[in-house]
């Protein structure tokens, strides 16, 4: 059963009371960027806020496109991005991103006019799209539609992106080989070879891509997380310091729920290695390869000594926090009602 706190229900009532429950009905437009990583948390967010009385539309390319009978619950528009055959192949994914954010444009933008002008469907609230998808800024403002992100990946990952320009300049991005081990003070507390690199042919278009990103969630209506208070408390405080937008860590989305996929390709858990060892302290990062005596001494490090069974011990305590912040009063459950009543229920000033 859900609870919703006193405040949620006043406005519900008073809703409710100045005319018919369907005709106030909401619809949420989702777009989620087309890799494993970004569709599976887009679509479970979308699953929320279905069941807190929204209708979903979940506006989608045909390259890697979900599996709308997952979801029967979800009205769902196809957009052809018109990539080639080779594009769409492509091992480069800064350059894949850079194409979507180009391709999509046009079809997009014909999309959503579409949704808009039928006043068959409810109302849209407003617009979530990944925060990669950094062009539909520029569209949804063109509507006067409000614009949220959701932010996929860690808060930690995310102020790395943010910080190319300081890392850039300071040589962190470039001769990475010689200084591996070197901590970044700029971001407390990851070391050069932490930092979120992703291989491509030309590094200029992934400058660009995160420049793009970073100015247009700065410019959206708020930002919204896979992750929770407890979780990334130092960032979440840092985040709120440098973007002056509103924040909702409503994370984990998977617990609110019993799993559901949209299987393409294994996720991305790139920049997490270490979230687990040098901040949540649950784990072992193997490096320099998969040697085997060293696998077989990590191996004894957790199973046998008192090392592992720390690491078990805050492990324990780390799924502890996840259950409650979820709970009602909990850090998650308190940001996905304030999501609810300051951007949803009515609509954002743009």
């Amino acid at each position: 059963m859900t609870v919703k706190s006193p405040k949620l229900l006043k406005l519900i009532s008073s809703m409710e009371k100045a005319g018919d429950t369907q005709t106030q009905r909401k619809r949420i437009l989702f777009f989620p960027l087309p890799l494993q990583g970004h569709i599976n948390p887009m679509l479970q967010l979308a699953n929320i806020l279905h069941s807190k009385g929204f209708s979903i539309t979940v506006i989608h390319t045909t390259f890697n496109s979900p599996d709308a009978s997952h979801f029967p619950h979800f009205t769902f528009h196809s957009i052809s991005e018109g990539l080639s055959a080779a594009e769409a192949s492509t091992k480069d994914v800064i350059a894949l991103l850079s194409l979507l954010n180009v391709k999509c444009v046009a079809p997009f933008q014909e999309c959503l006019a579409r949704i808009l002008s039928d006043d068959s469907e409810e109302p849209v609230a407003c617009l979530i799209s990944d925060a990669v998808l950094h062009f539909t800024s520029a569209v949804a403002k063109s509507f006067q539609l409000p614009r949220l992100v959701l932010r996929t990946g860690g808060v930690s990952s995310f102020l790395a992106f943010a910080a190319f320009p300081v890392l850039q300049q300071k040589g962190y991005l470039l001769d990475q080989d010689s200084r591996l081990e070197e901590l970044v003070p700029e971001l407390p507390p990851l070391r050069v070879k932490d930092l979120p690199l992703i291989k491509t042919n030309n590094p200029e278009t992934l400058y660009q891509l995160v420049e793009g990103m970073v100015k247009e969630t700065k410019a959206s209506s708020g930002l919204i997380w896979n992750s929770f208070e407890e979780l990334e408390k130092p960032a979440l405080a840092t985040l709120m310091q440098d973007f002056p937008i509103r924040i909702f860590p409503v994370g984990p989305f998977h617990k609110y729920f019993p799993a559901c996929s949209s299987s393409l390709i294994p996720h991305d858990q790139t920049c997490i290695s270490w979230y687990v060892t040098h901040v949540w302290a649950v784990g072992l990062q193997l490096e320099n390869g998969l040697e085997r005596a060293q696998i077989k001494r990590d191996i004894k490090r957790v199973m046998v000594e008192k090392e592992g069974k720390e690491m078990k011990e805050r492990a324990e305590h780390l799924k502890e926090k996840v259950n409650k912040c979820l709970q009602q009063g909990g850090s998650s459950n308190k940001s996905l009602e304030s999501l609810l009543l300051a951007g949803m229920w009515q609509r954002i000033e743009v």
